[in-house]
Formats: C-alpha cells, structure tokens, sequence
C-alpha cells in the first residue's frame, strides 16, 4: 500500500519498505532520501561514540546520557561531565589512538577545548556541571554551570 502526504513543500510517500521524502520547490524535485538511511548513519554515529567511550572515560570524562534526533541530518547529543583531571599528555595519546574513529574524535577533542576554554572564563560562585557535544551539522558545543 502507498499513501501520498503533502506537507507545504514536503511530500512524503509511504509504503512498506519504508518512507520516502520529496522536498519540492515549484513543483520540482529537490532531494528525496529514504528514512532507513537516516538509521544508518544515526546508527553509524552511535557505533563509533560506543567504541570511543572507554577511551574517553580514560581521559577523564563520563557519560551521563545520549540524545538521538532522526532528522535530516541525523543529530546525536552526548552530555558529559569531567570526572577526574587527566594531564595533558596522556589526553593527547588518548586523542591519538582514536584516530580512525571520527566521532570519538570529535567528542574527545571537543571536550578537550572545552575544559581549557572553562578555565580562562570561570564565572564566580559557578562550576562547570556539564559539557554537552552535539554531533550535528555543524556540531556545537553546550557548557552547563551550576551554583
């Protein structure tokens, strides 16, 4: 069974192997994609992060939760908190032996320069109480204080 749905410029087409998305543009095709694609690289995305988190945890760093958003692009939250202070050096080894997985990267490097950037903006009677990494298009960066 197919079913057509039209959302102001989006037209999605339903079927069982899966949905299909049509953005128009004056009745023009601009870009169709399959959902399950969007769950192979949100799934993609998530491997890496599961294989980097030891050695993130090693540099210092704990997990607290992950956030998966299904969209166009895909976009991953990680929300971490520095559990212990690792030296410079040995964080740097560790980023070097992610270097094949991109995420792992990504979030480890990300992490790195915020904590550095947490030291030379302090806010009085505040502590960092969380660094969250999105891995998004562009990927950014939320540092959470608390009193």
């Amino acid at each position: 069974m197919l079913k057509l749905i039209l959302y102001g410029f989006i037209l999605l087409l339903l079927s069982s192997s899966g949905i299909y998305m049509f953005l128009t543009s004056n009745n023009e095709t601009v870009a169709t994609f399959r959902t399950d694609s969007i769950g192979k690289m949100t799934t993609s995305i998530m491997n890496d992060l599961d294989e980097a988190l030891p050695l993130i945890e090693q540099a210092g760093y704990s997990i607290s939760g992950v956030e998966a958003e299904l969209s166009v692009p895909p976009e991953v939250s990680t929300i971490f908190e520095l559990v212990k202070v690792v030296d410079r050096k040995k964080q740097e080894k560790i980023l070097k032996s992610l270097e094949g997985n991109k995420i792992g990267t990504l979030v480890l490097s990300s992490l790195m320069k915020s904590f550095a950037l947490n030291k030379t903006m302090a806010i009085k009677k505040m502590k960092l109480k969380m660094i969250h990494v999105t891995i998004a298009i562009p990927p950014y960066i939320t540092l959470e204080y608390e009193k």
